[in-house]
């Protein structure tokens, strides 16, 4: 059941239509290979709706910045005030597009991410995956999580771009590192370690009589199965006097992170026979095992 729950949020979170930018605040190894067997924004009607003082029309129809008013911020006010109705502004996807470019263009990460949503979801403006996913790399850069949250959704659907699981879960694990709640709980689903019994000391004891070694796949964790995901975990290790593994790390895993759980717990369970040095069991250190991750094809 649980599972069932994650795959449909799972999948509620991809098919957002529009990854919508919520307002910002500013070499000798081992190897084990394992086989599988914008929140919508609400229009409002700005038919007979005043302008802000501060805004002066032209006679074209087009706005000006009063003298002395000429600031990064105003920019960035009208950005946000055409694209969220903010501060007395009517929604108004044209304009929030002409303003968001000029703040982007002056290095608002802010308006850099409204300005790549607008682009991504075709508001005010033809729909340009790429265009969205250049103003996205660029706030993201300049740590918006959402900007990051976005990017690994793109990145994973392989919109205006190849996809490219890696660098969606580099994306998605920077979300999580500036704040995002929700990428955390994403993260988490997809890196959380299953469940799973420790091996039978009998078929252990089997195994080292016939190897001199006993070695377990991990769990390919079910959600990334579902979702295509494939990767790999080097782990280093020590394996101490009686042949058991301690102090077990990773050194390098793609995509970051999603394995790391399940191999970790996985080199838990190996057993080695024990080194003897003239006939003294001794520690081996930086030991090294990789776990592959690939779907049945």
């Amino acid at each position: 059941m649980r599972y069932q729950k994650t795959i449909l949020a799972t999948a509620a979170l991809i098919a957002i239509t529009g990854c919508a930018c919520v307002k910002p605040d500013n070499p000798g190894r081992d190897t084990v290979k394992v086989t599988s067997s914008s929140p919508a924004t609400s229009r409002n009607d700005s038919a007979g709706a005043a302008f802000p003082e501060s805004a002066q029309l032209t006679s074209n129809g087009s706005q000006t910045i009063p003298a002395g008013e000429n600031d990064y911020q105003e920019i960035e006010d009208r950005c946000f005030g055409y694209r969220y109705a903010d501060d007395g502004y009517p929604t108004d996807p044209a304009m929030a597009l002409e303003w968001c470019q000029e703040s982007a263009l002056l290095g608002s990460s802010g308006a850099q991410a409204v300005l790549a949503e607008l682009f991504y979801s075709g508001t005010g403006v033809e729909q340009d995956y790429q265009k969205a996913l250049y103003w996205y790399t660029l706030a993201a850069n300049a740590r918006q999580a959402q900007a990051a949250l976005s990017l690994f959704y793109m990145y994973f659907q392989g919109l205006g771009i190849t996809r490219d699981n890696t660098t969606a879960f580099d994306y998605l694990s920077k979300a999580a590192a500036l704040g995002s709640a929700d990428a955390r709980e994403m993260l988490m689903e997809f890196t959380d370690e299953p469940a799973r019994e420790p091996p039978n000391e009998q078929r252990v004891q089997q195994m080292l009589a016939h190897n001199g070694i006993a070695k377990f796949a991990p769990i390919y964790h079910r959600l990334a199965q579902i979702t295509g995901i494939e990767g790999y975990v080097i782990v280093s290790y020590c394996v101490d006097r009686e042949g058991r593994t301690s102090n077990i790390r990773v050194v390098d895993s793609v995509p970051r992170g999603v394995f790391d759980a399940a191999s970790i717990a996985a080199a838990q369970y190996f057993r080695y026979t024990p080194e003897l040095d003239n006939g003294i069991p001794v520690e081996r250190h930086g030991v090294l095992n990789k776990f592959t991750y690939e779907l049945d094809r």
